[in-house]
């Protein structure tokens, strides 16, 4: 079978194979990597399915094309909003949230919480309302 034939979604199995080991961090530099190799991968089916059909050539590189285009707006807004925010871009979801509680007790605005600590880690916590049902006896 040459590589003019071979089907794409075989093609695009072999790829995630191949990238599967990959790890991208969090944040714009992960997210953006995750968009060029996604470039990577269609261009790369593009190349591979090319053949001696100029219109369906045309129709593929047109749409390749589009994806890249999209691919290139996605990027500079993305890159815009990293400017104006560079502490939002950086962080995702659960880190963002911590982040903006650790500057709220930097500045006072938030204290931290009180807890007790706990004498043995590996114990669980015993809560307050199970030390009072245990006075009662």
């Amino acid at each position: 079978m040459t590589t003019a034939d071979q089907d794409p979604s075989e093609l695009i199995r072999q790829l995630k194979e191949s990238f599967q080991q990959i790890k991208l961090g969090g944040g714009f530099v992960g997210k953006t990597s995750r968009v060029a190799l996604a470039l990577v991968a269609i261009w790369t089916v593009v190349i591979f399915r090319l053949s001696d059909n100029y219109i369906l050539d045309a129709i593929i590189i047109f749409a390749a094309g589009i994806i890249t285009a999209f691919s290139f707006w996605w990027i500079n807004k993305t890159e815009a909003f990293v400017q104006n925010n560079p502490s939002i871009a950086l962080l995702e979801g659960a880190q963002f949230l911590e982040y903006q509680k650790f500057e709220a007790q930097m500045k006072g605005v938030l204290s931290s919480p009180q807890t007790k600590p706990i004498v043995d880690p590996s114990l669980p916590a015993i809560s307050s309302s199970a030390l009072e049902n245990d006075d009662s006896k």
